[in-house]
């Protein structure tokens, strides 16, 4: 299921009706042709694996919360909540700012934890992962640690939560034994990065 960003015409659908459907019908009429292009790609993707297996079934859409930094925890719960998801990814930890709560803190204090989840329960809300992003294979031995650090109590919170998923990232370490900083070398398509390959 889908639901729309907050200027839009909220409309909850099948992946199906949503790509066979008109943009505005998703959107509203105020959404960027990049988003477009980028949701319809996902829904695509949707459609092509469900209608492949043996029962097609539909996709639930999530929010991950990192994207509504801009309120509070309980303001960006609200929002979801208003526009028919169910769905949410809360995200503290690693390098994402614990603005919305800190995963060490909630570990370690039950009542913290039974608040932060009446937030979720109150408006009828389920969480479907929780995010800790970070750089585990950082060649800064502190920096490692940190993000570690995070990464158990995360794994503790959602055990407490029964949620079977942890998203992370898999880390990207020192290009070299000396080297202080990651080695972040990817494809490009500009000519002069292809020296690095050498």
């Amino acid at each position: 299921m889908i639901a729309g960003p907050p200027t839009s015409n909220v409309a909850t659908m099948t992946i199906t009706d949503a790509v066979t459907g008109p943009p505005s019908s998703i959107f509203g009429t105020d959404c960027s042709n990049w988003q477009k292009t980028i949701l319809f790609q996902v829904l695509s993707n949707a459609v092509n694996f469900t209608t492949h297996s043996k029962e097609a079934t539909a996709m639930e859409l999530a929010v991950m919360a990192v994207s509504l930094f801009d309120r509070s925890w309980e303001e960006a719960l609200d929002t979801i909540a208003s526009h028919g998801v169910r769905l949410v990814e809360p995200c503290g930890g690693g390098h994402i700012p614990k603005l919305h709560y800190d995963p060490i803190v909630l570990a370690s204090d039950q009542d913290a934890l039974s608040r932060f989840k009446e937030t979720i329960d109150e408006r009828g809300l389920e969480i479907c992962a929780f995010g800790c992003h970070g750089n585990p294979l950082h060649p800064d031995p502190k920096h490692q640690r940190s993000v570690h650090e995070d990464f158990v109590a995360t794994c503790r919170i959602a055990g407490q939560f029964g949620v079977p998923r942890v998203d992370l990232l898999s880390g990207c370490p020192a290009g070299g034994p000396n080297d202080t900083t990651p080695n972040w070398i990817i494809n490009s398509i500009y000519p002069t990065f292809k020296s690095a390959y050498r």
